[in-house]
């Protein structure tokens, strides 16, 4: 699936595709150009985002996304279904927004769920 879309409240344009490989493997990526005050890539009106995820078992999933524009965020999640009850997952992330802040552009979480 390729896209072409607009939004004249924002000024952006963006085109991209969406792309199921199989069963298991799944891409989404989108550029996006803006033309009105938008702050992209190294001063330039364009962006990038984009996204994969992939299923490893019948009970593994790993996903990952990314923006890149005046800065970049990646993030990552794999998440392991151990049972019928059990899911545990790890994520991280960074985010070079907050690098000249207090803030650390570090994230990492760890969860276990429980369905009844």
């Amino acid at each position: 699936f390729y896209f072409l879309r607009a939004d004249l409240t924002r000024s952006l344009i963006s085109a991209g595709c969406d792309q199921i490989l199989n069963d298991r493997i799944h891409h989404s990526f989108e550029a996006v150009f803006g033309w009105k005050g938008f702050k992209g890539i190294q001063g330039h009106p364009v962006a990038m985002r984009g996204g994969v995820e992939y299923y490893l078992s019948d009970q593994t999933r790993v996903t990952a996304s990314g923006i890149w524009d005046d800065s970049y965020y990646i993030e990552q999640e794999v998440e392991h279904e151990i049972d019928s009850h059990w899911t545990d997952s790890a994520t991280q992330a960074f985010d070079s927004s907050v690098l000249q802040t207090k803030q650390s552009p570090y994230h990492i979480g760890f969860a276990a769920a429980y369905k009844l």
